[in-house]
């Protein structure tokens, strides 16, 4: 199995390293001749990043930016955790609800943004994913500039850069600023313009494609590669450039425990008690809960009895995260393999289906690989195993196959940042009605009312900073 990062080990490991060369600037600063004097270890002269000596420090920030942007964490936000992409996401969708008393994770949760203008829960996120893209993109130019090839630390990066035009693209509204700066720091004006959906991910695919070029090994890149051109209409490109990911691969976003920076955000955030799984939320959603499947293993645990934070909506705690260091799977061998079952729902399903059984007939095992002590959940949370998973049948029509695939990719893929993804291109790329995809309906948390009509979220109020933007560009309630 692959860790994240694992060609030059983890990022646990990098980011520790981080301190440790921290400690010795520190020392070096401080072995001055006069005691009196006195340094700030805090203020780095931004030219000693430049040097061959930073490039660890480099790649291990970029890898802590994106794991804060995509999964959240602690350290930023207090011991109520802090969204990232993967939680707000399934917030947005129907894999969570809200069970705290944040207006904003509400009005995220109904589908009902607060004007751009009063702010929103979404805006983390899309400020850390632009702070993710700018590290992982400083760190490939340093890389260029002093080492001169490009290895698998500058793959990596260009893939981690790649992804958070994936995520930008699946969720944010299709007018999305990616401002550049040149060498010198100046802004590249040409850049600021923002681009639409279709050019997000076309640009990460083209960054994927120069991580598999510079790392041929970095089957994390393929996936993502596929995730973009699914989104694009390719589906059987896509299922041509994961055809050779073997099926146990997994690529990790890794978390740790000794710092609260890198603590696993939904873990954080379901320990505070501020969401709940959903289940056949807003009409639409899927039986996420009384589906009784080992892929959303659960429990009805909260800070308050059994309720969130709010005293009043019970909490139904994910274990797939079950501890603070419990690591999020980015990609893995059963994204590939769901991958080339939806690129041969029309063309060959007898194919399809014997991918999904497959995949079904060693459910057990690949929870084991991906889900810390997935063996022992029964005896640390009584947790109770519910029985293996049974061989799927054709369900007969194109509608209802491809709702069989789409609800296995949902199972499979729980709260690792794919739910809003899927949705999305049911909309676009099949044609089906918002109504009838998205929860809808009566909304039974704070207050009730509606679900709103939104399916995308907004650009930050900041970006309006940018003289080529203009936030009436940012639609939300359509593709």
């Amino acid at each position: 199995m692959m860790k994240f990062a694992s060609s030059k080990g983890s990022s646990r490991r990098r980011l520790a390293g981080v301190g440790v060369l921290a400690l010795g600037l520190t020392l070096g600063l401080s072995a001055c001749d006069d005691a009196l004097d006195v340094t700030d270890p805090d203020r780095v002269n931004p030219e000693t990043l430049k040097t061959e000596d930073a490039l660890p420090v480099l790649v291990a920030s970029a890898i802590g930016e994106f794991q804060i942007a995509y999964n959240g964490g602690t350290g930023f936000a207090g011991a109520s955790g802090g969204d990232g992409f993967v939680s707000m996401t399934a917030t947005f969708t129907d894999e969570l609800m809200g069970a705290g008393t944040f207006p904003t994770r509400t009005r995220m949760d109904q589908r009902d943004w607060f004007d751009v203008f009063d702010g929103n829960t979404s805006d983390v996120a899309y400020v850390n994913l632009h702070q993710a893209r700018r590290a992982a993109l400083f760190a490939q130019q340093q890389l260029d500039l002093i080492e001169g090839t490009r290895g698998d630390d500058w793959a990596l990066m260009r893939a981690l850069e790649a992804y958070t035009y994936v995520s930008l693209g699946e969720f944010y509204c299709g007018a999305v600023p990616f401002t550049e700066l040149d060498e010198s720091g100046v802004v590249i004006e040409e850049s600021r313009a923002p681009l639409s959906t279709s050019d997000m991910f076309t640009r990460a695919i083209t960054r994927f494609e120069d991580a598999i070029a510079a790392d041929p090994s970095l089957d994390m890149a393929r996936i993502g590669k596929a995730r973009a051109q699914l989104h694009l209409g390719q589906a059987s490109a896509a299922a041509s450039t994961v055809a050779g990911v073997p099926t146990d691969y997994i690529h990790f976003i890794e978390h740790g425990s000794t710092d609260s920076r890198q603590n696993n955000g939904m873990e954080a955030l379901f320990d505070a008690g501020r969401y709940t799984i959903s289940d056949v939320e807003g009409i639409n959603g899927l039986p996420f809960r009384s589906a009784n499947d080992m892929r959303v293993p659960f429990i009805l645990k909260g800070n308050n009895g059994d309720f969130g934070f709010d005293f009043t909506t019970l909490e139904f705690r994910s274990l797939k995260y079950p501890e603070q260091d419990a690591d999020l799977v980015l990609a893995d061998g059963v994204e590939a393999r769901l991958i080339e079952a939806e690129a041969a729902i029309t063309s060959d399903f007898p194919a399809a289906l014997t991918i999904l059984n497959d995949l079904r007939a060693d459910a057990q095992e690949i929870m084991e690989s991906r889900v810390v002590g997935f063996a022992n959940l029964d005896a640390n949370f009584g947790y109770v195993f519910p029985p293996a998973l049974a061989p799927l049948t054709d369900p007969g029509t194109d509608a209802a196959r491809l709702d069989l695939i789409m609800s296995e990719r949902a199972f499979w893929l729980f709260l690792t940042g794919h739910r809003q993804g899927d949705l999305r291109r049911l909309v676009v790329n099949y044609g089906r009605m918002v109504d009838s995809t998205y929860p809808t309906g009566v909304y039974s948390r704070q207050g009730g009312g509606l679900y709103g009509s939104d399916v995308l979220a907004q650009v930050d109020f900041d970006e309006g900073n940018n003289p080529q933007f203009d936030n009436s560009l940012c639609e939300t309630n359509s593709f």
